[in-house]
């Protein structure tokens, strides 16, 4: 999967005075890449909030980057913070609805379909991989219930 312009990967460091800019850059990279757009739509919402955990978990800000990787296409992002106390098990389960955050990497592990987490010395790494292949139909683990409740996506 190639853009017009050849473009294959984006990266960008960011901080959170970005954050609009980057979702801006993420929708129109994987335009160019043609990625179909309710995919796309997904992935965007999946960036931005990963994001903004590396903005306000991480440091202030991190490192984006995205790429097609055959029929996935892959969102990592980076930070300096301090990582997560257990990466296996951070965002497995759907935080109430009362609670004030946490819907982040719940949301990330919702609509893609293979999420994972670590630590390094430098801070914590989110890799996210999402199908994109216009003929493909996930068989939902609650994905869809998401959009219909109307669930809020995350706090920047």
């Amino acid at each position: 999967m190639v853009g017009r312009d050849g473009l294959r990967e984006l990266d960008r460091r960011f901080v959170e005075d970005d954050l609009r800019d980057l979702r801006r850059l993420v929708t129109a990279h994987l335009r160019l890449l043609g990625v179909p757009a309710e995919r796309a739509a997904e992935l965007v919402v999946v960036a931005n909030e990963l994001a903004c955990n590396a903005a306000q978990h991480g440091g202030g800000g991190g490192r984006l980057r995205l790429w097609p990787d055959g029929p996935v296409v892959r969102c990592e992002v980076s930070d300096g913070g301090p990582g997560f106390a257990q990466p296996d098990g951070v965002g497995r389960v759907r935080p109430a609805p009362t609670a004030g955050g946490g819907r982040g990497l719940w949301l990330a592990r919702q609509l893609c379909d293979d999420v994972t987490v670590r630590n390094t010395a430098a801070g914590a790494v989110v890799n996210a991989g999402m199908l994109v292949d216009p003929g493909y139909r996930r068989a939902r683990r609650g994905a869809w219930s998401v959009r219909r409740e109307g669930a809020r996506t995350g706090s920047c």
